[in-house]
């Protein structure tokens, strides 16, 4: 399974994200802000990061800036509930995110199987071309083209 990251000011909602992910087999870690987003994918290996729009710190906009010059840059998966600071629709900033190479994003609230769809979503984006080819091939009888 695989290491994720959930990046959110909400202490409870980040809690019950990582029991989500976590319930589902996945190894967790957390971050409050993207400041401490960075220096966890700095330090180790995280395969995906869950991260939230509206931070007090460093937010997940600007959060997504600084991933994308990192060598070992995890799938990013943007989360937003809303909030009065951008003069933006949680659509628009999702959006946004997107073009700035998020690879996912949800709006809150969400529900535990929506979570877990994108992340596999996500992880099988990672996975290349000849792994998303077996895996289709084995969805088919296991038959591969000759």
């Amino acid at each position: 399974m695989a290491h994720i990251l959930v990046t959110d000011d909400n202490d409870e909602l980040r809690r019950m994200v990582m029991r989500m992910l976590a319930g589902a087999g996945h190894a967790v870690s957390e971050a409050a802000d993207g400041g401490q987003a960075l220096e966890l994918c700095r330090a180790g290996h995280v395969d995906v990061i869950l991260l939230d729009v509206y931070m007090p710190e460093s937010d997940g906009l600007e959060t997504i800036r600084m991933l994308r010059g990192m060598a070992h840059r995890p799938r990013i998966v943007m989360m937003s509930g809303g909030s009065r600071r951008y003069r933006l629709s949680d659509g628009d900033l999702l959006d946004h995110a997107n073009m700035l190479g998020a690879d996912a994003s949800l709006k809150k609230p969400f529900r535990q199987a929506e979570l877990l769809r994108i992340i596999d979503d996500v992880l099988q984006a990672d996975a290349g071309p000849l792994a998303r080819y077996r895996r289709l091939a084995a969805d088919h009888g296991g038959r591969e083209a000759q």
